[in-house]
């Protein structure tokens, strides 16, 4: 694995490149998340495709400008990264916030993306009829703020997780140690915090809140695979949600619920969630091959 910069939209993203042959996948992180968090998902697809995931901006080693959070700006970075490695067109695996960039991006640059795969994110909009929430979206974001997680040392932010997490297993150690722990932001006194600051947690929630999933759905030219969590709330809402976007959905587009998973999936099931994906890729393959 190969770890560089790529300067793209006034900003320098960190790209992760696993392998360099087969049609390129970009593996996008849900919120306050990083590119590690892919490293149960990533070893399935290095023999057959060139897997490439990044930090979205402030997230992991990416740079954190103090504003520019909408979910439009993060899908310009990542035109920037797919132009700086000369990717044409590409597969994005998002996972939550992930998905809402993919998405976005399959909807205003169709010829750059030849599918998306949305891990329990943009199956439902935030707000308006049959949003998550009904807040106003002043309310919502005031009941987001507070104070950034303070730690007085890297070992204590490691046992923190350890604590608070009701599974742990290598997956989830990794994106710790690997991801989080190494992008901290050190603090007075030796002190360190989370990279990602609940300012700029508030911005991109704030651009979620806006977005209407609907329009750009009905703009998508490329097949869609829907992996809603099993155990989440809002599970009914999620499936009506699928359910109307597939009727005019690309033909190969489909969706799939893995028992017993929630909404971060790739700890706790990352071999399904690869199976799936691959299944779905390859299917996409054959069909290619028949026309």
């Amino acid at each position: 694995m190969k770890k560089f910069r790529v300067h793209t939209n006034g900003i320098k993203i960190m790209v992760h490149q696993f392998s360099d042959s087969g049609t390129p996948v970009i593996f996008l992180h849900f919120i306050r998340g990083n590119a590690v968090v892919w490293n149960g998902v990533i070893p399935y697809f290095v023999d057959h495709y060139t897997a490439i995931a990044i930090d979205l901006r402030g997230h992991g080693e990416s740079d954190q400008p103090e504003t520019d959070y909408e979910i439009s700006t993060l899908a310009i970075d990542l035109i920037g990264v797919l132009d700086s490695l000369n990717f044409d067109a590409v597969h994005i695996v998002g996972s939550s916030l992930g998905c809402y960039v993919g998405t976005y991006l399959a909807s205003k640059f169709p010829s750059r993306v030849l599918s998306i795969v949305n891990s329990d994110g943009a199956m439902q909009n935030h707000s308006g009829p049959n949003g998550k929430f009904a807040d106003k979206k002043e309310a919502f974001l005031e009941k987001l703020r507070e104070p950034d997680l303070v730690f007085s040392s890297i070992e204590d932010y490691v046992n923190y997780e350890k604590a608070r997490r009701t599974h742990w297993n290598h997956v989830l150690e990794k994106a710790i140690t690997d991801g989080w722990a190494i992008s901290m932001r050190e603090q007075k006194a030796g002190h360190f915090s989370l990279y990602t600051t609940n300012q700029t947690f508030i911005q991109i929630m704030g651009s979620l809140y806006d977005l209407k999933l609907e329009s750009l759905y009905k703009t998508l030219s490329c097949p869609i695979l829907f992996l809603p969590a099993a155990i989440h709330r809002n599970f009914d809402e999620k499936n009506q949600f699928i359910h109307e976007v597939l009727k005019y959905a690309h033909p190969l587009s489909k969706c799939v619920s893995i028992p017993e998973t929630k909404h971060i999936m790739l700890f706790d099931h990352y071999k399904e969630v690869s199976q799936e994906i691959l299944s779905f890729f390859n299917n996409l393959d054959k069909q290619s091959g028949l026309t």
